[in-house]
């Protein structure tokens, strides 16, 4: 079994096995990072904190996408091979599946674990969204870095770790659809200010067990503002619509008898 060591709240070394839960807790994950920057939709640098500090004290949310998205991992991978021409990759590269990086920094260690990788193309990174159909407005072009900033963030945080020059972000937003692919590239300066950010947070809140202000992130805040937002614009159907609904589906289901 292949040991990692990692700086611990002491400032000190110690040895991990790969598989121990507590590895994860002493590094800086890229799950970590959208939450400590105030981009995340689910949580903030609070709760960063009691999971690293408390595990088990508060239960990690694991939503339908998420799941969806540990499922769909190996069929991404898949499509992603089909796909490289479209991405400006050679069709005879091979994707892999992702694995763990670990890069000692300044009193923490950052880890990331990217969803796939090139076979000897050290420069690409790929990870792998599930969305819900309505999400798609939170995106911009096709294979421009429009995507949402708690995502831009991982990428950046895969990037800086594994010193590749771009990250492909597949999101995949409809089962009847195909991946939609967004290009992250490089951003030093971005990379910087979440360096700066981490060092702050592990040192001052984790290292010294310094719990943050339980306050709402930014990237919380306009989360639900939309998600309020929606609930208010919805209505109950008039009998005209409700009448139409009906007609409509009976017209289905006799179109599907029919074939």
């Amino acid at each position: 079994m292949k040991q990692v060591s990692v700086i611990n709240w002491d400032g000190e070394n110690e040895k991990f096995d790969e598989d121990d839960p507590h590895l994860r807790m002493y590094c800086a994950g890229s799950y970590d990072v959208p939450q400590v920057m105030g981009t995340a939709t689910y949580g903030g640098p609070h709760d960063v904190f009691e999971r690293k500090r408390h595990p088990g004290r508060i239960e990690k949310k694991v939503t339908m996408p998420m799941h969806w998205g540990n499922i769909c991992e190996h069929p991404f991978r898949i499509r992603t091979q089909q796909v490289l021409e479209k991405l400006g990759l050679s069709q005879d590269e091979k994707v892999t599946e992702g694995k763990t990086f670990y890069e000692d920094q300044f009193m923490y260690t950052a880890r990331t674990t990217p969803d796939g990788l090139l076979e000897g193309n050290p420069d690409v990174v790929f990870e792998y969204k599930t969305r819900w159909w309505s999400d798609d407005d939170l995106y911009g072009k096709e294979m421009t870095d429009q995507c949402q900033p708690q995502e831009y963030d991982q990428c950046q945080w895969h990037l800086k770790v594994t010193g590749a020059k771009v990250c492909f972000l597949g999101v995949w937003f409809h089962p009847g659809q195909d991946i939609c692919w967004y290009k992250i590239e490089r951003d030093e300066e971005r990379i910087e200010e979440i360096s700066k950010a981490m060092f702050d947070f592990w040192v001052t809140n984790l290292q010294g067990n310094e719990p943050p202000p339980v306050d709402e992130t930014e990237g919380c805040r306009q989360h639900w503002a939309r998600v309020e937002a929606k609930e208010k614009a919805k209505r109950e159907f008039s009998d005209d619509e409700y009448s139409l609904a009906l007609e409509l589906d009976s017209v289905k289901q006799e179109l599907k008898r029919l074939k």
